[in-house]
């Protein structure tokens, strides 16, 4: 479970970086035209659906495990998806999405976000404890727990 820091240095670097070019363009007072939006998005989505489904391909039955094939598709992999996390970062701060963004930055989001940080910072202890305890005996473990608690409960 603990990988060494440079392992997950690629992903940050890629977001520092598109962190600056969204300052950059925020203090610019870049805007998008709608246009420019549209095929930004499209491209970005297809991209994205695209390598997801070539990704897919290894999974199918019948194929064979091939460490190169595993090591060459992560890095486009996590390229084109970054890329097009922070494409709609950088539109939203640069223009929005119109009545979609203002959707989403309605309040309750707010609480509902709070309230999903601290369920994440809850499962900081669940996740290794059930890791853990996985190891020993069955009735420790909590998913078994809590199918066989939901299977009492019905």
């Amino acid at each position: 479970m603990n990988n060494p820091f440079y392992i997950r240095m690629p992903p940050y670097i890629f977001g520092i970086c598109a962190a600056y070019m969204t300052d950059a363009l925020v203090r610019m007072d870049f805007k998008f035209s709608v246009i420019q939006k549209t095929v930004i998005f499209w491209t970005s989505l297809s991209s994205m659906f695209a390598i997801i489904y070539l990704g897919a391909h290894f999974l199918l039955p019948g194929h064979a495990y091939n460490v190169w094939e595993h090591v060459t598709f992560a890095i486009p992999f996590r390229f084109v998806l970054g890329s097009g996390l922070a494409m709609g970062v950088i539109i939203e701060h640069c223009g929005g999405y119109g009545a979609a963004s203002d959707f989403f930055s309605h309040p309750i989001w707010v609480v509902l976000g709070r309230l999903s940080y601290h369920i994440y910072l809850f499962n900081f202890f669940t996740i290794p404890w059930d890791l853990f305890m996985s190891e020993g005996f069955s009735s420790y473990n909590m998913y078994i727990f809590d199918t066989n608690f939901a299977w009492l409960a019905n």
